[in-house]
């Protein structure tokens, strides 16, 4: 993610020129960061069984302030 790639369809992989943004999941949305932990509808049971109480993702979120939040966003898929 640093470093503008991961595997998420919105960040192009490494090699891709002109990569399909679409969220894979959803089809509707790019598939960035904060769609996949925060919007996603085809992720809203996971969101709300590892995620229940992460409402932005910036740098000032509690998201990054508590370790049962990145624990749980480790295991969220």
């Amino acid at each position: 993610m640093r470093a503008g790639k991961s595997y998420l369809a919105a960040l192009p992989k490494w090699g891709d020129e002109d990569p399909d943004k679409t969220c894979l999941a959803c089809k509707v949305e790019y598939e960035a960061f904060e769609h996949t932990i925060l919007a996603c509808n085809s992720k809203a049971w996971q969101r709300a069984h590892h995620l229940p109480d992460v409402s932005a993702v910036g740098q000032e979120s509690p998201l990054w302030m508590s370790k049962a939040s990145i624990v749980g966003l480790a295991t969220y898929n």
